[in-house]
């Protein structure tokens, strides 16, 4: 079963809480993949240029990127102080982090920026909510 979180969603001081001696961690950006899937996307997402139907979906190629979890998932969920203005939907498969990247012409190029781009506000949005919690747990 997938699990969706959405990035930014949810307050951190709960997770701050209880994370005496959390381990920031939480994901092994070396060792992420990328995988060549096919995914449906709803017409209303497509150009007029498409004359796509809304409500249809039409099977599109994307990539989706997996990410190792070493961590504490609970984690992802966390939403810092200062972070930058951005979501994306992303799901937990076995112990990776799973996000897919898809544009309706099945550009792979597109795509592949697409998980780059995500990959960095991870980084940005993880990178902000461990200083969170080393000074909370330097109690500062």
């Amino acid at each position: 079963m997938k699990k969706f979180f959405i990035f930014n969603e949810i307050e951190l001081s709960d997770y701050l809480k209880e994370a005496e001696q959390q381990n920031t961690d939480i994901l092994d950006f070396e060792e992420t993949t990328t995988e060549l899937i096919k995914t449906a996307i709803d017409g209303k997402h497509f150009p007029k240029r498409y004359r796509a139907i809304h409500g249809k979906e039409y099977e599109v190629d994307a990539l989706k990127l997996k990410i190792p979890i070493t961590g504490n998932s609970d984690i992802l969920r966390c939403s810092p102080s200062r972070g930058i203005l951005w979501t994306t939907e992303a799901y937990i498969e076995e112990s990776f982090l799973c996000i897919e990247a898809s544009n309706c012409e099945s550009d792979l190029t597109k795509a592949q920026k697409e998980v780059d781009r995500i990959t960095e506000n991870i980084k940005t949005q993880l990178k902000y909510i461990s200083e969170e919690i080393i000074k909370f747990n330097r109690g500062r």
